[in-house]
């Protein structure tokens, strides 16, 4: 059985980007066990008023603490994923 890395929630404040399965998200709240926010898509890169809030234009999601093993506060391509990854 492999283990994977769960993510420290503690590491990322309201407003800091993190990546989850290669999309980027902007972190819009969070709680002890969950992270919510609003993903960083072409809109936003190129008109960043789709990520003024709250309320915010594009929809907050939700990610629970099952789905805090697939969070990173790095990259995809950085090489120094912080969260799940193949030993």
């Amino acid at each position: 059985m492999t283990s994977f890395a769960k993510f420290d929630i503690t590491l990322i404040l309201i407003g800091q980007s993190f990546y989850m399965n290669g999309r980027k998200f902007l972190c819009t709240d969070k709680g002890s066990r969950v992270l919510v926010g609003v993903e960083i898509d072409e809109r936003a890169e190129c008109d960043p008023s789709w990520l003024a809030g709250p309320p915010y234009a594009l929809a907050e999601l939700v990610f629970d603490e099952d789905d805090l093993e697939l969070v990173s506060i790095d990259a995809p391509d950085s090489g120094r994923m912080q969260g799940r990854q193949k030993p």
